[in-house]
């Protein structure tokens, strides 16, 4: 559980905020790269580098391994680039991807004990395992329900509501679970200048699933 949600004021400088995230790990840059590739091999993926900043550039041009940090501002540029290269849509489908690549193999042990229970369980763990800043917390969790919610600044509007909610749902259809589905529930007030203290950087997931 994640403490109550008053106790957190937002600092002078949000650039200190404990909430901001920092770091992404490797994976999720190698996910882009790989889709790229698949569309139009080295040639399409020089091309996506052109579309970014000199330092972004040469950030990913070299090779990225698996368990290597990378700045939140670069992979967002990146994924940025991807998306428009693409389509916005592809969140959605990039973070289901992300799931059955990362539990199926940097994470494969788990699925020998995986139930919906263990993966709602541990989804504070391996968050923090992937992204350096943010905070998740398990807020309820009962047969075939659960809600989740993750403290979090940076990043950009797909990523939370897409990227997550298509890594949430294949990850439970990954335990066995059926009639998987995910709602984004965007508590923060209308206008972000209305929002005050952790509220400003609270985003929620709602699953229900059936055995």
């Amino acid at each position: 559980m994640i403490p109550a949600l008053a106790a957190y004021a937002m600092p002078a400088d949000l650039s200190l905020h404990p909430f901001q995230i920092r770091e992404i790990r490797g994976p999720s840059v190698l996910q882009i790269r790989r889709a790229v590739l698949r569309h139009g091999g080295e040639a399409a993926w020089e091309d996506l580098l052109a579309q970014v900043s000199e330092p972004c550039r040469q950030r990913f041009l070299r090779p990225m391994s698996l368990y290597e940090w990378v700045e939140e501002a670069l992979f967002t540029e990146l994924s940025l680039a991807y998306m428009s290269w693409s389509h916005r849509d592809d969140a959605f489908k990039s973070g289901q991807a992300a799931a059955r690549e990362e539990l199926t193999t940097l994470h494969r042990w788990m699925l020998n004990m995986m139930t919906p229970d263990f993966l709602i369980n541990n989804m504070p763990r391996l968050f923090a395992h992937y992204i350096r800043g943010a905070v998740m917390g398990v807020d309820e969790l009962s047969p075939g329900h659960a809600h989740l919610t993750l403290l979090s600044q940076g990043m950009y509007p797909e990523w939370y509501h897409l990227g997550i909610t298509g890594w949430l749902q294949a990850a439970l259809e990954l335990t066995g679970a059926n009639g998987v589905v995910v709602d984004y529930e965007n508590t923060k007030p209308e206008g972000a200048e209305g929002a005050e203290g952790a509220e400003a950087f609270r985003h929620c997931y709602r699953l229900e699933w059936k055995a």
